[in-house]
């Protein structure tokens, strides 16, 4: 029998690992006494019902964080930079540029999920006449 620092001690390299070879080594003791203490501790079911745990928090945060309409909450970052790039125009020290109108594009796509600019519709070559069409 081991002592309840060792059992601990194997029970938190199986949490990096879950092998027994891996514990067995680390800890230098024998396979057969890590398996003995995975079945006898139930360390399978242990570690699923903490993952199940851990899952279940991170949906929770993650509604949480989650804006009840995206919409206003685009809506409310894009107002946020418009205004700073107001200020800074009022206050000279800023010079517009057409960039920062595309960064304002991208950022909207973005926050409403699209991340990239809508396709254009590709050109081919007429054989006949070699002048591009749209399609």
């Amino acid at each position: 029998m081991l002592a309840e620092t060792e059992i601990e001690a194997l029970w938190k390299a199986f949490l990096e690992h879950q092998s027994v070879y891996y514990v067995a080594k680390r800890c230098k003791v024998a396979p057969a006494t890590v398996r003995k203490y995975r079945r006898l501790r139930q360390w399978d079911e242990r570690l699923r019902r903490i993952r199940q745990r851990a899952c279940a928090l991170a949906a929770d945060k993650n509604t949480a964080l989650t804006p009840r309409k995206s919409g206003t909450a685009v809506q409310d970052i894009r107002m946020k930079i418009v205004d700073d790039i107001e200020e800074r125009i009022k206050a000279g020290t800023y010079a517009l540029s057409v960039r920062d109108y595309d960064r304002l594009v991208r950022l909207e796509w973005h926050l409403r999920g699209l991340d990239r600019r809508p396709k254009r519709p590709a050109s081919t070559r007429d054989p006949r006449t070699g002048k591009f069409t749209q399609r």
